[in-house]
């Protein structure tokens, strides 16, 4: 009975995100039209890519993290050191802090390196 259910409730769950996505990107664009019409400085956009750039950074770590800890996890329940719920558990938030951790650390060099460059002049 629960499989009647699924496809569509994902089938209107699709097509609601696909509304959500497009809505965003025009209003993205408006917005960014609206700034190039007025002559105003469009800066506020590499901002955001900037962020794009690091929450990309951020997730890419924290998955190789999960990754990890599975198979250390496994690794310690194929052995017989512990308990398996309790070994994938303990070493998924193990690895996962640590690879959070990792991303703080480099997106820290990463900003204070972008502060040290010198700003291009427009001569």
């Amino acid at each position: 009975m629960q499989e009647d259910i699924f496809v569509p409730v994902a089938f209107f769950g699709m097509i609601f995100g696909i509304v959500v996505l497009v809505t965003y990107y025009r209003n993205k664009r408006m917005e960014r039209m609206a700034l190039i019409s007025s002559g105003r400085d469009a800066s506020i956009f590499k901002e955001e890519e900037n962020k794009t750039k690091l929450s990309s950074l951020k997730y890419g770590i924290f998955l190789v993290g999960l990754a990890i800890g599975f198979i250390v996890g496994d690794a310690l329940a194929t052995a017989g050191t512990m308990t398996d719920w309790i070994a994938y558990i303990s070493m998924i938030f193990l690895f996962g802090g640590i690879s959070l951790l990792v991303f703080y650390l480099v997106a820290r060099k990463i900003v204070k390196s972008n502060e040290k460059q010198p700003l291009m002049s427009g001569s």
